[in-house]
């Protein structure tokens, strides 16, 4: 009687426990807000010269990066986002003041194309002193 009692009390004791802890542990994203791109600029990367051996044929073939340095002004300040891709491609709305919803992160930029969503990693970040920003 008292393994039963026992097993019946964790039961309900995680099933109210975990689904309230996992409540106050999800956090609201902030919502997308206007901005403005800045700039952009293009970068071509080439992977670094081969060191490791003797034997030339044992260098992994060298492949290109494309990578664009999107500049987004908000209300709050101005960021610097990365993309690199494989291919040489920048989808169109990425040109300098055209302005689309942007939702900025703690290491990330989603901006809203309309059609999908893109998310870019921070490179830099300057908050404007003057704005009322959390």
């Amino acid at each position: 009687m008292d393994i039963r009692f026992f097993l019946v009390a964790c039961v309900l004791i995680c099933g109210i426990a975990v689904p309230a802890l996992h409540a106050t542990s999800t956090a609201q994203p902030k919502p997308f807000e206007a901005a403005t791109i800045v700039s952009v600029h293009k970068q071509e990367l080439r992977e670094p010269p081969y060191y490791g051996g003797d034997n030339p044929s044992d260098a992994p073939l060298q492949s290109e990066v494309f990578a664009y340095e999107v500049a987004v002004r908000t209300a709050c300040g101005t960021y610097v986002a990365r993309y690199e891709s494989p291919y040489d491609f920048l989808p169109g709305a990425f040109t300098a003041n055209s302005r689309m919803p942007v939702q900025v992160g703690k290491h990330n930029i989603s901006f809203d194309l309309g059609y999908r969503q893109m998310q870019m990693p921070i490179e830099r970040r300057k908050k404007d002193k003057n704005a009322n920003c959390q």
